[in-house]
């Protein structure tokens, strides 16, 4: 059998992983959502809010199945591309949750940071009225 040479950035690589298992650091491509900086009302309707409860809850099973889904070196190896998907969308469910849990969605909606989720949002007419 061919013995292959690990190249030395590799080789740093598993060093430094190697280390943080050891510290007890777990490397994660989730990254939790940065805080508002500015805190807008609840909304008053109780729909509203358990809606957002439940998008919240949403956001936290999908970041651990990604989590899950990370801590498999094969899977990460493989798909890491398609994984950090995960952390896209878990970021959109959170700022939807926002909007919908908050008093002022316009202010909500302007808060997004995702260009794209805020213009796609702020696009058009939600309601035509035909005659």
């Amino acid at each position: 059998m061919q013995q292959y040479e690990i190249p030395p950035h590799q080789r740093r690589v598993d060093e430094i992983q190697s280390q943080a298992r050891r510290d007890g650091v777990r490397a994660s491509l989730f990254k939790p959502r940065p805080a508002a900086s500015i805190p807008l009302a609840g909304a008053e309707d109780p729909l509203s809010r358990r809606l957002s409860e439940e998008l919240g809850y949403v956001r936290r099973l999908l970041d651990a199945i990604g989590d899950r889904l990370v801590a498999d070196p094969i899977v990460l190896q493989k798909h890491a591309d398609i994984l950090q998907s995960f952390d896209v969308v878990g970021q959109m469910i959170g700022h939807v949750a926002d909007v919908v849990a908050a008093a002022d969605r316009a202010a909500a909606v302007e808060r997004i940071g995702m260009q794209d989720l805020r213009s796609r949002l702020k696009r058009g007419a939600l309601y035509e009225h035909r005659d």
